[in-house]
């Protein structure tokens, strides 16, 4: 976990070929399930998590689906990448 004023951020690391993105999710989803439920989250503007696996630079399907669902059922921003990058 990550944070400063107004803006928090979770990420998941994973190292492998298969299944990596839906095992990331659930683990987000847990984790920001136990920060909501023990932390006031809302005076976070900006709100987003990472999934992130240097062996998937390219990704063959568009994940915007499973990225729309994860913002309405945890109110943050997911994000699938191969790297982060400040901005």
């Amino acid at each position: 976990m990550l944070w400063r004023d107004g803006w928090v951020c979770f990420v998941e690391i994973k190292d492998r070929h298969e299944s990596w993105i839906s095992e990331a999710v659930e683990q987000l989803k847990s984790t920001i399930a136990v920060f909501k439920a023990s932390h006031d989250w809302n005076g976070y503007g900006k709100r987003e998590a990472y999934a992130c696996n240097r062996r998937h630079g390219r990704f063959k399907a568009s994940k915007m689906q499973e990225m729309n669902d994860f913002r309405r059922e945890t109110g943050f921003r997911l994000n699938i990448v191969n790297t982060i990058t400040a901005r």
